[in-house]
């Protein structure tokens, strides 16, 4: 029996959240879902991840934090390895902080809102 492929959806907005993990459950995705970049630290001390679905604006630890800690690789003691994918996602970093998301690292990045299509086609899956 194959593992499936674990994601980790970090937004700060529920409706974002049920979206994209209800669409990634669709798509046969093991999916976790968290809302804050904190909540990340802990999951991440824990559980190792194939993707990460990463808001770059949120309250506490933001999104380029969470980015720059998962790049760091066992610096940060995560489990996860820093060569994981991770879509950034912003509606309020503009074109600027998507740019600087992928400069640090980002995978891939999405302006919200988007179509789940453009999710699939950046997910690799």
């Amino acid at each position: 029996m194959t593992r499936r492929s674990r994601v980790l959806v970090v937004d700060d907005d529920a409706s974002i959240r049920f979206v994209v993990s209800r669409a990634l459950k669709d798509r046969g995705w093991d999916v976790r879902v968290v809302d804050d970049g904190v909540a990340v630290e802990d999951l991440l001390l824990m559980e190792r991840f194939d993707l990460i679905v990463l808001d770059l604006m949120m309250p506490g630890m933001n999104g380029f934090e969470v980015l720059r800690r998962v790049r760091a690789g066992g610096e940060s003691g995560w489990k996860t390895p820093p060569t994981v994918r991770v879509i950034a996602l912003s509606g309020k970093a503009g074109d600027e902080g998507l740019d600087f998301a992928q400069r640090i690292g980002a995978d891939a990045v999405l302006s919200k809102p988007f179509e789940i299509e453009d999710l699939w086609n950046v997910a690799g899956r």
